[in-house]
């Protein structure tokens, strides 16, 4: 799986998740008013300690839509 975060207007983001299975997610980013992005530190985290049920696990798993 990749995950892209780009930077938006002042502290908007978004996350782009790159499936296994070819599919592409966009989310918006959870709150931007921090040095590092929200959910990169989830990201982070989940990676770090082999959590498969997180929001980017889930995502990998097939748990996020495009629509």
């Amino acid at each position: 799986m990749k995950v892209e975060f780009h930077r938006g207007e002042g502290a908007e983001y978004s996350v782009r998740i790159h499936r296994p299975d070819g599919v592409v997610v966009t989310l918006p980013g959870a709150g931007g008013r921090w040095p590092i992005p929200h959910d990169l530190a989830h990201l982070a985290t989940e990676r770090a300690l082999g959590m498969t049920g997180g929001v980017f696990g889930g995502a990998a798993a097939g748990g996020c839509s495009t629509g």
